[in-house]
């Protein structure tokens, strides 16, 4: 989005609109709860599923 704003082709405002429209689309599209159980308790594979 840089390149669009320093080109003038977006505003700064419309650059941040479009960036969390499209972030909350794909939170919601991709994005999902995942339980403990699913990590057979071992916490160090839980972080690194969920980064």
């Amino acid at each position: 989005m840089g390149t669009l704003v320093g080109f003038g082709a977006l505003t700064l405002r419309q650059a941040v609109i479009m960036a969390a429209v499209l972030e909350f689309s794909g939170a919601l599209d991709v994005g999902g709860v995942r339980s403990f159980d699913h990590f057979d308790r071992r916490y160090s594979d839980y972080v690194i599923g969920t980064s």
